[in-house]
């Protein structure tokens, strides 16, 4: 049985954080290290998502589309464009190495 989602007006990315993020259903969901689990809305329903371990920023793709977007704690989305020699297909999954990489 999962716990209870919290309602929420913000989850909170920070660079080292050990909790951990998933999109499910136009909404980014985070469960801390205690299991609690806040959620927040966010347009274009994202379904892929990856944190920048060195600024703590959030970073999906849509299911249809090679668009970039941050996501901000609120769950507002900033259009990033296309990732550099991307202009078509789709992304699975997304991963940045320690240093930022994306």
């Amino acid at each position: 049985m999962l716990p209870a989602v919290a309602a929420s007006a913000a989850i909170s990315p920070s660079a080292g954080t050990s909790n951990f993020y998933w999109p499910s259903g136009g909404s980014i969901f985070e469960r801390s290290p205690s299991g609690t689990i806040s959620s927040v809305p966010v347009t274009p329903s994202i379904s892929a998502l990856a944190l920048d371990p060195t600024t703590g920023d959030l970073y999906g793709v849509p299911s249809s589309g090679v668009t970039l977007y941050r996501i901000a704690a609120d769950g507002t989305t900033t259009n990033l464009g296309n990732p550099a020699g991307y202009t078509s297909g789709v992304f699975s999954g997304l991963a940045f190495d320690a240093q930022g990489h994306l």
